[in-house]
């Protein structure tokens, strides 16, 4: 059940992955491709601009129109694409070029335009009482605007080639997720074999079978834990047998004795008290090695979490980590960091709101309603400095958080809130933690607590150089002082 939990978070996490980049190729796409087949009205459109200008520039010169006529209404009858060409006089006179027929118009105020030969556009003509691709083409002789020639374009052809691209996407889409549901199945299962052999060989191990090995031959961390996880078993066993044969000796040993005492009644009591305490020593020794065992799977289930540290799949590793909230959260700290656009740097303001929220969410279903208040500088730390500030951050949150608010809080009229504040004032850098909690014991001394959380805060404090000092009145406030450029 573990590992196929496992398997399904691995898999549907990849397949998402998947879908996510199908569907930012599908939305990029689209936009690409009706661009590209508008570019291919506009080249038409002027191409037809530039034939009707070349072969009338005479006639429009000598305002003989019958040439210009007959030539617009064959390029009009003959091509499918063209609804209409307009060639509109600087004055207004027009000369309007539909399927099968044209006319002039004297006020087509509609297609008088001050521009240059701009881009085509989709329109609704009234011309034809649909949508056109309109083409503006503007004719100038000597440097004088004489007018323009107005091309519309039928989107039929624009129309039918984007719901064909639009099907195939749709296709594409659904084959390549079908494919990439498969992939990520098969790319799952051969992730997560390692940890389910380890899973079953430790089932086994628990069952008393102490010749069960780990089979495993990644060449990486999983290998070596699976190597020792061997080394481990093999010892167990020889205990065992080395205990198995020492019994052994000892009870012939105590036979034969009572054999050759039977007929001395002293020697019977030393023998029997002999046999006594062997069978004790038995007991104590048969405890020893069931606690040896179950502090090595303890050992086990330490090992599978340090190693998943190291495995970068972060779903994985949260699954096998449900138990170590303290540590998955320190791993988050790293996480946050390294994933920081500026590897040199990063936005510590930023950071403290992010962890805040993460440990927070992390804790709340067991903690009252607590509020974060922030005031925080901008302040862009090195990593070396950010990660051990960060690590003593996720320490006194988790601290507060756990432990500062207790049930005879909730009559406090303000709430239960955690204060984060930060000052940077040239080369030093103030970090505070404040909660309106139960605050720290009476005669707490840093230097005698036992807490690990301490020891851990004070010791990534003396690593940067810095103080710490801690105050409790109406709460705990913890405040780091550090120096650095």
């Amino acid at each position: 059940m573990f590992t196929q939990i496992i398997v399904r978070r691995t898999t549907f996490w990849i397949w998402g992955l998947m879908l996510a980049t199908i569907m930012i190729f599908v939305v990029y796409t689209i936009p690409f491709q009706k661009d590209t087949l508008q570019e291919r009205m506009e080249n038409e459109s002027i191409e037809i601009g530039n034939s009707i200008f070349n072969a009338n520039r005479s006639s429009l010169v000598m305002e003989d129109y019958g040439e210009v006529v007959n030539h617009c209404a064959q390029l009009v009858s003959d091509s499918k694409s063209i609804l209409f060409i307009v060639i509109t006089r600087n004055d207004g006179y027009s000369l309007v070029h539909l399927k099968n027929r044209w006319y002039e118009n004297n006020d087509l105020r509609l297609f008088l335009s001050d521009t240059s030969n701009a881009k085509g556009e989709i329109i609704w003509s009234d011309l034809v009482n649909k949508e056109v691709y309109h083409k503006s083409y503007r004719i100038t002789f000597s440097g004088v605007l004489w007018g323009w020639i107005q091309i519309g374009l039928s989107l039929d052809n624009y129309q039918r080639s984007l719901s064909k691209i639009k099907s195939n996407l749709a296709w594409l889409s659904l084959i390549m997720s079908i494919i990439g549901l498969a992939l990520s199945l098969m790319f799952a299962k051969k992730l997560t074999k390692p940890i389910r052999i380890l899973d079953q060989t430790t089932k086994l191990i628990a069952k008393g079978e102490l010749s069960a090995k780990a089979d495993i031959n990644t060449g990486d961390e999983l290998q070596s834990l699976a190597d020792s996880f061997n080394k481990m078993t093999d010892a167990l066993k020889i205990a065992r047998d080395e205990l198995e044969n020492r019994v052994h000796e000892r009870t012939s040993a105590l036979v034969e004795t009572n054999e050759t005492l039977t007929t001395e009644i002293i020697e019977r009591k030393k023998i029997e008290e002999s046999l006594n305490y062997s069978l004790a020593e038995k007991d104590v020794l048969l405890k020893e090695i069931h606690h040896r065992v179950k502090n090595n799977l303890q050992i086990i289930s330490s090992l599978l979490f340090l190693r998943s540290i190291n495995i970068k799949e972060e779903h994985t590793v949260s699954i096998l980590q449900d138990s170590q909230n303290r540590i998955k959260s320190m791993a988050l700290v790293h996480e946050k960091l390294y994933q920081s656009k500026d590897l040199a740097r990063i936005d510590f303001r930023e950071y403290i709101i992010k962890l805040s929220s993460y440990v927070y969410d992390t804790y709340k279903s067991n903690q009252f309603n607590i509020e974060f208040k922030y005031d925080l500088d901008e302040i862009f730390m090195p990593i070396d400095i950010a990660v051990p500030l960060g690590l003593i951050l996720n320490e006194l949150l988790t601290n507060s958080i756990k432990y500062a608010f207790r049930e005879e809080k909730l009559s406090n009229e303000n709430g239960n809130f955690i204060h984060l504040k930060t000052n940077r004032s040239g080369s030093i850098t103030i970090l505070e933690v404040s909660d309106n909690g139960v605050g720290m014991p009476k005669n707490f001394v840093l230097e005698d607590s036992e807490s690990l959380g301490l020891k851990l805060v004070t010791n990534l404090v003396n690593q940067l150089e810095g103080q710490l000092n801690i105050a409790s009145s109406g709460g705990t406030k913890f405040t780091i002082t550090i120096n650095h450029k």
